[in-house]
């Protein structure tokens, strides 16, 4: 039985805050020109606590939204709970996209993809060990 009323009741004022969600961090997308003539594009990672945030709700409620375990309870809408996984994997799917093209830190992702359990053991002591390998001179 649930005690705590649901935060979100309609799908499609959900869906729209999702993609409005997606939609403004692209825009807010700057390209700027390197000294060597390079662009770089910036642009503010996705997360889970940007999303949760523009929703009006907490970390803990995406996750409890997300986590599988509300599918069959009534109070939960079914479609909201689609919506947001949808939207968990868009977030998966962009850091993966945006370490390959490099937007943005490939730790700091990386960090984030553990986190939503999309790579590496959500089992053990909670520890990520990221190895580096490198050589004394770049071009090698």
């Amino acid at each position: 039985m649930l005690t705590k009323p649901c935060k979100l009741q309609d799908p499609v004022m959900v869906q729209k805050i999702v993609d409005e969600y997606f939609t403004e961090r692209k825009e807010q997308e700057e390209v700027r020109e390197l000294k060597n003539g390079d662009k770089r594009v910036y642009r503010t990672p996705p997360s889970i606590y940007g999303l949760a945030s523009k929703l009006g709700i907490s970390r803990a409620t995406f996750y409890d939204y997300t986590d599988g375990s509300n599918n069959e309870n009534e109070a939960y809408n079914k479609e909201i709970i689609d919506i947001l996984i949808d939207a968990r994997e868009r977030i998966i799917n962009e850091l993966s996209e945006g370490v390959l093209l490099g937007y943005w830190n490939d730790k700091v992702a990386s960090a984030m993809l553990v986190k939503y359990g999309e790579i590496g053991s959500t089992e053990g002591n909670g520890t990520l060990t990221i190895n580096i390998q490198s050589k004394e001179s770049w071009a090698e």
